[in-house]
């Protein structure tokens, strides 16, 4: 006897009494690291970083969002980089956004840069090809 029923019975957990669900799982890839957050090491995603919180090492991806709360102190490498925080370190992009709120210290390599009035940047700017 089972302590909620009078049930003697096993029962039977194989995969045909399973009902699978009908759903197909996310195949979404993107990663947000909110603002409680701070790691410390190496961030890569495969396709788009979200980062609230901080990073201090180094942050990879095809597409990185630095949001206003955000840091990084280290390495930012990605296709699309959008900044609205900090950055302390190195910034490798292809496509580079500047908001009117970032902090940039350190080197920016850039293919296509883009610096909205306001931004403070304090960095040695490298044109790539």
């Amino acid at each position: 006897m089972s302590i909620f029923g009078s049930s003697d019975k096993k029962e039977n957990l194989s995969e045909d009494n399973y009902v699978f669900p009908s759903e197909k799982p996310s195949t979404s890839r993107n990663t947000f690291i909110s603002e409680d957050l701070e790691i410390q090491g190496e961030v890569f995603g495969k396709d788009y970083v979200e980062l609230a919180g901080k990073i201090i090492g180094k942050a990879k991806s095809k597409k990185i969002d630095i949001r206003q709360s955000g840091s990084i102190l280290g390495e930012v490498t990605a296709d699309i980089v959008t900044v609205e925080g900090n950055v302390e370190g190195e910034i490798i992009a292809q496509d580079l956004y500047v908001k009117s709120t970032s902090k940039i210290k350190g080197t920016i390599k850039y293919k296509n840069i883009d610096i909205q009035n306001g931004a403070i940047i304090t960095a040695e700017l490298i044109k790539t090809i």
